[in-house]
């Protein structure tokens, strides 16, 4: 895909109007210090929060054999140490290592979740709604304790005669992108895996473990994604693509086909 502020013609990249403009005055507002969501709203770009993102950080803007320079080397590096330094006044960076990483979703928008340190707090919230910036999704927040919670809550509920299942029931999996191909591979991506009957015997295995405490590896094995709901309903779904949900966790799904998820 050609970057925002280029155009292709005859087979070149070209700088596109005013497109490339816009991209001066997003460095510019960016590294006089707006945060991201200001200096795409006052420059014109109006793009989302991780859009603006990966063009502050998009290397092509410095120009080389295919793309012409529209930013300075000096205003771009000014950026990427900018960039940095609110990610760490934030705390919001890799070493913010969590058990929860990367399985957390958002079921009213198909965002991931992400955790943040904001006023001393750590806090989990929508990727498209960081607690810094105007909510643009009506997920809730929530602590990482309430996660352990949930996850202790639901897990005292697994035993091996509920872990198979004949139903085929149908899994809500937010919309993340208006293209269908892309959705279709965003739902595969959370569904798709190994056949649920063969990983069954491993799973009842596993849950009879059942830690008394919060253990973060138990949850790695047994887990496969979360989802948030907006009225802040947590569901696991495990390895074995059953789905636990409801307030005590006694509602169930079972994903035998992952094409049969609703995109």
């Amino acid at each position: 895909m050609t970057p925002y502020g280029y155009e292709m013609k005859n087979g070149k990249a070209i700088l596109a109007e005013p497109e490339s403009e816009k991209i001066k005055i997003l460095f510019e507002l960016y590294n006089s210090g707006l945060s991201m969501a200001d200096a795409s709203k006052k420059s014109g770009v109006n793009k989302c929060h991780y859009s603006i993102g990966k063009m502050l950080s998009n290397k092509k803007y410095l120009g080389d054999d295919f793309y012409p320079k529209i930013i300075e080397s000096e205003i771009f590096e000014k950026a990427q140490i900018l960039r940095k330094q609110k990610v760490e006044s934030l705390n919001r960076n890799e070493k913010l290592i969590s058990p929860f990483a990367s399985l957390v979703h958002c079921e009213t928008c198909g965002n991931m979740y992400k955790k943040y340190i904001y006023k001393s707090k750590e806090i989990w919230c929508c990727a498209s709604s960081p607690p810094y910036e105007k909510s643009k999704c009506k997920s809730p927040r929530l602590s990482e304790a309430e996660l352990e919670e949930s996850f202790l809550k639901m897990i005292r509920k697994l035993n091996p005669d509920n872990i198979k299942s004949d139903k085929i029931n149908h899994i809500i999996i937010g919309r993340k992108t208006s293209d269908p191909f892309k959705q279709a591979e965003y739902v595969y991506s959370l569904v798709s895996g190994e056949k649920p009957e063969i990983k069954a015997k491993e799973f009842v295995e596993i849950i009879s473990e059942n830690p008394k405490m919060f253990d973060m590896n138990f949850l790695k094995r047994i887990v496969k994604n979360i989802f948030i709901s907006c009225d802040k309903e947590i569901s696991f779904m495990l390895i074995n693509n059953q789905i636990f949900k409801g307030d005590d966790f006694d509602e169930c799904e079972y994903i035998h086909d992952p094409v049969k998820a609703e995109i």
